[in-house]
């Protein structure tokens, strides 16, 4: 059995990996074209020090197609709320650098639970859409999510602000 310092070491480690989502080279292309990635948007959008990730560590669940052997970081989405001048706001950023940042069913109950959690809040959403579209290796699972993020949307709509950029 770890010990609990061996075990906050190795959280660190993981977190630390998928927080880096690239390479530095693609990084430094995606710079080149004049474009951020997914936590630059976050970090720029937010008060600093203040944004607090949700759903870092999840998952997607398919195993079709060799997608049980990818590792797609935070699912291609960055969730989670902090302060813009001071107010509270939730947010999700699509990260394109992460399998182009294609929705998945994972990557849609994440902007789901966010879109839900401002809703329970009263805070507004902003979305930083940044993808490729629908991940067709998960098939009827992706779009089945597409269709709970609209009624999603919806729901919230006149409720909360919702500003997608």
């Amino acid at each position: 059995m770890s010990s609990t310092e061996e075990l906050i070491e190795e959280y660190k480690k993981k977190r630390a990996k998928i927080e880096q989502m690239a390479s530095p080279e693609a990084i430094e292309k995606r710079h080149n074209r004049g474009q951020w990635t997914a936590r630059e948007r976050i970090d720029y959008l937010f008060d600093r020090g203040t944004f607090n990730e949700i759903g870092l560590f999840v998952k997607h669940r398919t195993t079709n197609f060799g997608m049980d052997k990818a590792e797609i970081p935070a699912e291609g989405v960055v969730t989670g709320y902090g302060l813009v001048n001071g107010r509270p706001v939730v947010a999700f950023a699509e990260d394109f650098m992460a399998m182009a940042g294609t929705f998945g069913e994972y990557h849609g109950i994440k902007e789901i639970r966010a879109i839900d959690f401002a809703k329970e809040m009263g805070w507004p959403l902003v979305g930083l859409n940044d993808s490729g579209g629908a991940r067709l290796q998960e098939g009827m699972d992706t779009l089945e999510m597409y269709g709970n993020l609209f009624k999603a949307q919806i729901r919230a709509s006149g409720i909360i602000p919702q500003i997608a950029v």
